[in-house]
């Protein structure tokens, strides 16, 4: 009988009631969770981040801090709880930063706050955060008084007086200069930067000040015409910012004064770097002062990171494309100061005022190395609530900052190792530095053969070259992984000098060993190193880091052979290799070696430089190879379901041959394998295969069973369902294989 118009309304209905009931109950279930949901910890970032300028270096913050916070949340957030960010924009405005910090405590979310980037808006801020509790770390404001009398106010790098002394350091042990000309803006930064270099350099100075509120233009032509008429200027050290700082040089350089200027952390940016080279090129800057030498301080230089700080470094490529400045890093170390801070709060909303006390102490608390946090580029703890972090220095090398090729660093004893007594010391901060030699590295493979899976090795033919100042022991190096441990550089192919910079190249071959992890077996990608390191030296002596040349290249550039640049470095068949990484590490011991003298924190530790060769295996021509015969199996074993009960003998004996098979197959596959203790994944795949077959196996003893009984309608269902479950099972099965695995 047809339906009724009632009937049908009667069904539209509860069909309609039925949509009703599931969104709501979909909507509960969704309020339910996140109400289950725990709060996520928040965390304010204040400063000039950028807007649509990114050409400051503190525009690198935010994108860095994110980073961070995003790794953070991967690693399982903060006791449990996602971290979020809550971005502030002042622009640099003192004014926009103390609204800014306003509005950060009417929000009351905020546990801490990561900024403001410079030090005017940084104070004027302050008194908010400490009427509000509210810690705050700035990892780029360099202002001597930042902190002072501001007990929740945290310095995340050297302050400018430090910066000062320590241009006056290297000005005088590095340089070898007792002359100078101080070049400094009548701001806060330059003012400070100002004391501390005339409060330690011990030469002879001249002082010029710039009035930054007056004729700007007028004060920089008057400086540049008087530093190029004095014949006793010496290094020029500027206590300028990067807008007066960008006139200045090339004007100096268009004066033809071609000596060392040296500046402070704000122009150690990669933008600014490109600013004064585009500046000189289009000025018609000849050689001389192209080639003249720019310093600035940083806490932070990329080119010679290493571990954890590299592995940042690269994912923040990967993400934005371009290679970030150093507030990115200093920005990271912050939040995990945050995070490490923050272990042991409640981090419930009706709590955050203790857990913001909790955090201020925590690193209040954080003093000394003992107690130090383990950041990117070592350990963190504060001196009086500024974080003890080394001077670094670097030089531009056209429109990059790069490490200059001597670094003064911390002498760190050594057992059986003196401090040398030559004038190549320098007390600073109560500490006492020496000279770091920075070696340019270069190395371009002509090709990469031999890999050896069993035994974990394979050969390289390749060029390394080294750009260096200083002595020619930093060529005195080894080869750590080498199978031949007397593989050395042997005789240099070319040798020159220009004024104190030397250049070495070598033609090296060897073979090397590496670490191999087979866990992804046959869609394992392999890492093929090949470890320079020097004999003797310690990294408090030199440090390898990766040359211009090299970082500029591409993927494809370095992969080209250097022998033929129109083949590739690979010789490896059914491999290929798809990427060339250049790396700075350190490697060493803490062990005193047994000597009762040695200081019980002593230890010996060296600078390597890794070229690290990624391989990844021809997973089509390998399957198709080894795999073709278990497909064969598998569509074998399956016709055996379409055989009847009563030949449960051809049944059997299917199955069975399928284990036996696979298992000798399974040994051939994973014969060119070394002896490992972990299963591959290809094994899983075989494994997978004789569990079917033993479910094969199950179903032909139960089936002979019911048919023996009589049982024809079970039987029935039996066929069908084996018949249908058995391609569903692994069509299912390979597809999650491939999406585990490939």
């Amino acid at each position: 009988m047809a339906p009724t118009a009632t009937h049908r309304r009667r069904w539209t209905l509860a069909a309609a009631g039925v949509l009703v009931f599931a969104a709501l109950a979909a909507l509960a279930v969704v309020l339910i969770a996140r109400a289950a949901a725990p709060e996520p910890v928040y965390i304010a970032v204040a400063g000039d981040l950028g807007g649509d300028d990114t050409t400051r270096i503190e525009t690198d913050l935010l994108p860095g801090v994110r980073l961070a916070v995003d790794r953070l949340n991967d690693a399982g957030g903060i006791a449990g709880r996602t971290v979020e960010i809550l971005a502030y924009d002042d622009g640099g405005d003192p004014l926009e930063a103390k609204r800014n910090a306003e509005a950060i405590a009417a929000d009351g979310r905020a546990l801490a706050v990561i900024g403001h980037t410079t030090t005017d808006p940084s104070i004027a801020a302050s008194p908010v955060y400490a009427a509000g509790g509210i810690p705050a770390i700035s990892p780029s404001a360099t202002g001597d008084d930042l902190t002072a009398d501001r007990p929740w106010y945290f310095q995340g790098i050297f302050d400018n007086t430090q910066q000062g002394a320590f241009l006056a350091a290297y000005v005088e042990a590095v340089l070898g200069l007792d002359r100078a000309t101080i070049v400094w803006g009548d701001d806060r930064y330059g003012s400070d930067v100002h004391g501390g270099f005339t409060s330690a350099f011990t030469g002879t100075a001249t002082d010029t000040a710039i009035d930054l509120a007056g004729d700007t233009d007028a004060a920089l032509d008057a400086a540049a015409a008087a530093i190029a008429a004095d014949p006793d200027r010496g290094a020029i050290v500027l206590g300028l910012r990067p807008d007066t700082a960008g006139r200045l040089i090339p004007a100096l350089r268009a004066a033809g004064v071609t000596e060392p200027v040296i500046g402070g952390d704000k122009l150690s940016s990669e933008a600014f770097t490109a600013e004064v080279h585009d500046a000189l090129t289009a000025g018609g800057a000849d050689e001389a002062a192209l080639a003249a030498p720019v310093y600035a301080t940083a806490p932070v230089l990329t080119d010679s990171l290493s571990g954890g700080a590299l592995e940042f470094l690269l994912a923040f490529v990967r993400t934005h494309g371009y290679v970030p400045d150093w507030p990115a890093v200093t920005g990271s170390d912050a939040v995990t100061l945050i995070a490490r801070g923050l272990a042991g709060a409640s981090l419930e909303p009706g709590d955050r005022a203790a857990d913001r006390e909790l955090l201020r102490d925590a690193w209040a608390a954080t003093d000394s190395p003992e107690t130090a946090v383990a950041g990117l580029t070592g350990p963190l703890y504060f001196d009086d609530r500024t974080l003890v972090r080394p001077v670094r220095m670097g030089v531009f090398s056209g429109t990059r900052p790069v490490s200059a090729p001597v670094q003064l660093v911390p002498y760190e004893p050594v057992a059986g190792r003196e401090l040398a007594a030559d004038g190549t010391v320098v007390e600073f901060e109560e500490e006492v530095l020496v000279p770091s030699q920075i070696v340019s590295t270069g190395v371009n493979i002509n090709e990469i053969r031999d890999l050896d899976t069993q035994a974990g090795t394979f050969s390289a033919d390749m060029f390394i070259w080294f750009n260096y100042t200083g002595g020619d022991d930093v060529l005195d190096v080894w080869f750590p992984n080498s199978a031949d441990k007397s593989l050395s550089l042997g005789d240099p192919l070319e040798a020159k000098q220009v004024g104190e910079r030397k250049y070495r190249l070598y033609h090296v071959e060897g073979t090397f060993k590496a670490e191999l992890e087979f866990r992804r077996f046959p869609f394992d990608v392999q890492h093929l190193p090949i470890v320079l390191q020097n004999r003797t030296l310690p990294d408090s002596s030199v440090v390898y880091v990766l040359d211009a040349a090299v970082r500029a290249q591409s993927q494809a550039e370095r992969l080209a052979s250097a022998g033929d640049a129109s083949a590739t470095i690979d010789r490896i068949p059914n491999w290929r290799v798809d990427q060339a990484l250049f790396t700075a590490e350190t490697v060493g011991t803490t062990a005193n070696m047994g000597d009762p003298s040695a200081d019980a924190a002593g230890g010996l530790y060296y600078s390597q430089f890794v070229t690290d060769l990624q391989v990844r295996r021809d997973v089509g021509g390998f399957l198709v190879k080894n795999l073709l015969p278990l497909c064969l199996l598998v569509m074998a074993t399956y016709v055996s379901l379409f055989l009847g009960y009563d030949a449960v003998t051809s049944r059997v004996s299917m199955a069975i041959t399928g284990i036996l098979s696979s298992a000798v197959m399974l040994n051939s596959v994973t014969g060119v394998l070394p002896a490992i203790s972990y299963t591959v994944a290809i094994e899983w795949l075989y494994y997978l295969f004789i569990l079917i077959c033993v479910g094969l196996l199950v179903i032909d003893l139960v089936g002979s069973s019911w048919a023996a009984k009589g049982r024809k309608r079970r039987l029935k269902w039996l066929t069908i369902g084996s018949r249908i479950a058995y391609p569903a099972v692994v069509v299912g099965a390979a597809l999650t294989y491939w999406i585990v695995f490939a």
